[in-house]
């Protein structure tokens, strides 16, 4: 038998170059479940990675080394014995954009701050 899907998957932090992502175990077939699996690809692409994830008590994943204003698709299963799995859950969820860089600070005075 295979673990029911996980539950409130969200991606709780999103940064130019990784999101982050955390999630509830299954409430089916709880007893079922020995590891999550965790996939993202580029939307519209078919390049894609996994990893595996261990069981915790409040599972959760980073993914780094994302391209910078992307949108990316992550699928995440409960994985029983023999990586069994039947209800895969999919997000979606665009990247940032590049942070600024070379800020500088032009004038200052009592009410305003004017930067460029």
């Amino acid at each position: 038998l295979a673990p029911g899907e996980v539950t409130e998957p969200e991606v709780t932090q999103t940064g130019s170059h990784s999101l982050h992502l955390e999630w509830k175990r299954p409430l089916e077939l709880f007893d079922c479940l020995v590891m999550y699996s965790v996939c993202w690809k580029e939307t519209n692409k078919t390049d894609s990675a996994c990893s595996e994830q261990k069981l915790e008590q409040y599972p959760k994943r980073t993914l780094y080394g994302l391209k910078s204003c992307a949108e990316y698709t992550v699928t995440l299963a409960a994985l029983g014995v023999s990586r069994l799995h039947d209800n895969d859950t999919t997000l979606t969820q665009f990247t940032g954009p590049e942070p600024v860089t070379a800020l500088k600070v032009d004038n200052v005075d009592t009410r305003s701050v004017t930067v460029s």
